[in-house]
Order: structure tokens, then sequence, then C-alpha cells
């Protein structure tokens, strides 16, 4: 079983992938193991985040975020640099990254800063969306067929309190997705079958992700 390691030792951890010292270092509160931290390298002060996995998920494993986050990055999407994926025996994996500077929220941020960060962001996903899904899938994204709501199902399970905004997104998903959905996911079936590889690809997936990666370090 894997442990997740204690501020020290994840100090310890990004000191030995560095070659720098840890100067500072936070554990943030968050159901994610993470850390944010400042290495010290040749005289130069690095403001980076230790992203570990989840023990407790059954959700998709860090390996596969660091793969799609990895090949967001050699398109040009703004997200943090990737400084390593660690592997420690008897620890959990984790991601060590840049950090950027920003806020997870819009509180103090006038109507148009806020409307052109959300526009900015759509813009990136747009483009995510017009991406060619081969590399993708050949790097082992995963990509559920059109019918198969694996995320849904694990959010019903959970699920503890009314949330209308939720059930109107996935009402909206379900009633908007099924065509667009289906034709993407005959069109990765094609260019797969060209590869010898079989598709599993869907565009919910590439939007979780990209969320995911460009939340991750801020």
């Amino acid at each position: 079983m894997t442990a997740v390691p204690s501020t020290a030792e994840a100090a310890e951890i990004v000191g030995r992938t560095t070659g720098g010292t840890v100067i500072d270092i936070v554990r943030q509160p968050r159901w994610r193991p993470t850390w944010f931290l400042e290495v010290e390298r040749d005289g130069i002060r690095l403001p980076l985040v230790l992203r570990g996995d989840r023990p407790d998920s059954r959700a998709l494993p860090l390996r596969h975020e660091y793969t799609f986050h990895r090949l967001m990055a050699e398109r040009d999407f703004p997200v943090p640099g990737l400084h390593a994926y660690i592997e420690t025996p008897g620890c959990i994996d984790a991601v060590l990254m840049d950090r950027v500077p920003g806020r997870p929220d819009f509180e103090g941020v006038d109507d148009g800063d806020r409307d052109r960060v959300v526009d900015e962001y759509l813009q990136e996903l747009a483009r995510l969306h017009q991406c060619d899904p081969v590399p993708f899938l050949e790097a082992g994204v995963v990509c559920p067929a059109p019918d198969e709501r694996g995320v849904e199902r694990r959010y019903r399970k959970h699920k503890t309190h009314p949330d209308p905004f939720a059930e109107f997104c996935l009402g909206w998903l379900r009633r908007t997705s099924r065509t667009t959905a289906a034709a993407g996911h005959r069109a990765c079936g094609i260019r797969a079958s060209s590869t010898t590889m079989a598709a599993t690809s869907s565009p919910s997936s590439i939007s979780s992700s990209v969320g995911s990666a460009i939340r991750s370090a801020t």
C-alpha cells in the first residue's frame, strides 16, 4: 500500500528531484495531497507545486493526468511547466510543476476582467477540441464511448443535496451531446483504426482534463 508522505518527506523528495534546497513548503488543505513550495537552485528561487496522486479515489490515476498535461504543453496550451513525474517506493506518485500566480475565484475582480478570463479559457477549450485526437489516444488517454456516463454515475452515488445548476448542465449535455459525441467518437475510431489501435475518446474527457490541468497549479 502506498502512503502519503509527510511534509518533511515531501521536501526531501523535491530536493532530490531538483538538486536544489527547499526553503519553504506548505501542504494545501484539500482532498488531494498537494504542497506549495519554493526551491532555491543556483541562486534562483523556483515557485513549485508538488501534486500527489489520490489514494482514496477510483478516478483516473495521476499518470493519466500527467500524460494529458504533457500533451497540452507540447501544443502550446497555457498550462504550468512540468518538471518531473516522481515515483518514490512506498509513497504515492507525484508530479512536480511550476506554480503560477492567481486565485481560485473572482472575488474583487471587475466584470470586464472576469469576462475576459472566462472568454480566454473557453477559447483555449475550443482550440483543444480541434486537436487531432490520435496522439492522445496513442499516449493512452482514456476516452469513453458516447453513452458511457461514469462521471455522472459517481456524482449521483455521492450526491447529498439538491444541485439545480449541476442538473441543468447534465440535462444540457444529454440533449446536445448525443450527435456531436457520436460523431466525434466515430471520427476517433476511423483515425485510430488506421493506426491499429482501439478508439476510446470523447469530448467530455477532454473538457474535464483541460480544466484540471489549468487549475492544478493555481
